[in-house]
């Protein structure tokens, strides 16, 4: 299970989570910037990552492509990268769950906790 960070999260964050044993990439790594919302849908998608991001526009592209990918939906508001990169870490396992269990389509993540 590899993470796709969007763009409107920080390619200093990948660092983060790859220093936490997390396997993840940022959308920068991949030839993605600057790119559309449905070319890195769908790179995620052909690639089977798990699509983190802070913009809605994935939720509707998931309801009009279905699953894959995953999508986690990021409602942590501004949070500095190392926040941001503890909430990630402290909600891995649950992340890791749904990627799996290929349950959910959408999976939201909160700084307070998870909920689906």
């Amino acid at each position: 299970m590899i993470w796709l960070l969007d763009e409107n999260l920080s390619f200093r964050l990948s660092k983060l989570l790859k220093d936490a044993g997390i396997e993840c990439q940022h959308i920068s790594d991949v030839g993605l910037k600057n790119q559309s919302d449905l070319e890195i849908f769908m790179f995620a998608r052909t690639n089977n990552h798990v699509l983190l991001t802070k913009d809605d526009d994935f939720q509707d592209l998931s309801m009009l492509y279905g699953r894959p990918p995953l999508i986690v939906k990021l409602e942590i508001g501004n949070m500095d990268n190392a926040s941001t990169a503890a909430v990630l870490i402290r909600d891995k396992d649950e992340i890791g769950y749904a990627y799996s269990s290929q349950s959910y389509q959408i999976l939201r993540i909160y700084s307070l906790r998870s909920v689906h």
